[in-house]
């Protein structure tokens, strides 16, 4: 309660902190305290807090970060090339990474700082799959899988070392593309293939009264765009409350990224940049304000807001994103 309204109210600089009462008893926070200070909601920020805000890639199996125009390796194993990875993603605080080999078919999990001197840094394999799609995190250090099985979609979630599996309903058993979780652990958004076009689903995520996770809530099926027969390669957050599509509307030729609420609110889709006559194969967005979203080609970025191109010295990446 102190969280949400300290978080409405830092909104107006000169407040910097927040007392309340409940009928004449003052409502006390997490310390004892009577004042609680508006920066103190700073850990319930739905876009992660603290994040990392670099930029990360796969190139030729292992795992980079974006220094300007270059993709470097990052310490620890992710970034010697030996896991082949085929796709990775930071944890929000950046200080691991999981991540998925080129069969599809081992989750990998590692820490991504330097080690000690013949101190060779843990490799955890949590989950083996038949193709696992790229994970993602949440704020709790939980990672969060879905398996492209024969049976269709499995979604699992790994968490202090122990494999869970939910079921999602709308989502498990069917033909997911791709998926995310938002960093503060309440969306669940996935695309599913259906002959006559896919689905974009969301549903809640629900906890119980301790906080623990206890599955996804029915899903529902959130309107594109206007007619049918819409594919979408990628999704990536750009807000905590939106995400962007990537769609191909010639195949290898033109392509088109819309923006989409998931909030709950009347649904529409605006364009995040006209159409792209670029290969994009996938997206890389936060929902972290003020950070680009990028498209990755064959030969590097494309800043879907201006447009501008960007490539790396070297290979070119074959996987992007940020944390989460």
């Amino acid at each position: 309660m102190l969280a949400q309204l300290a978080w409405t109210l830092r909104q107006d600089p000169t407040i910097d902190a927040v007392r309340v009462t409940l009928g004449d008893q003052v409502l006390a926070g997490p310390g004892g305290q009577e004042e609680y200070r508006v920066s103190d909601a700073d850990r319930f920020d739905p876009a992660g807090s603290p994040a990392t805000d670099g930029l990360f890639g796969i190139r030729n199996g292992a795992l980079a970060e974006r220094d300007g125009n270059e993709l470097v390796p990052v310490p620890g194993p992710f970034g010697t090339g030996q896991l082949a990875l085929e796709g990775a993603t930071v944890d929000i605080a950046g200080g691991s990474a999981a991540g998925v080999t080129a069969d599809g078919r081992l989750l990998v999990v590692a820490p991504i700082v330097e080690s000690e001197e013949d101190v060779a840094l843990p490799v955890r394999r949590p989950l083996r799959g038949t193709e696992l799609l790229r994970p993602t995190w949440d704020f709790a250090g939980r990672i969060w899988t879905v398996d492209r099985t024969s049976l269709g979609a499995v979604v699992q979630v790994v968490s202090n070392g122990r494999v869970r599996r939910l079921e999602v309903p709308g989502v498990s058993g069917r033909d997911v593309r791709s998926f995310l979780v938002s960093r503060d652990a309440t969306r669940f958004v996935a695309v599913v293939r259906e002959p006559g076009g896919d689905e974009l689903r969301i549903g809640r995520v629900q906890v119980d009264d301790r906080g623990a996770l206890a599955g996804v809530d029915r899903t529902e099926q959130i309107a594109v765009e206007s007619g049918s027969g819409v594919r979408i390669r990628d999704i990536a957050w750009t807000s905590p409350t939106t995400i962007a599509l990537l769609s191909p509307l010639d195949p290898g030729a033109i392509y088109d990224v819309r923006v989409v609420s998931v909030d709950g609110s009347p649904a529409s889709s605006e364009p995040l940049a006209g159409p792209l006559t670029d290969r994009v194969l996938g997206l890389a967005g936060t929902p972290v304000t003020g950070l680009p979203t990028y498209g990755l080609t064959r030969s590097g970025l494309i800043d879907l807001s201006d447009r501008s191109t960007y490539g790396f010295v070297g290979d070119p990446a074959t996987d992007i994103g940020y944390a989460g």
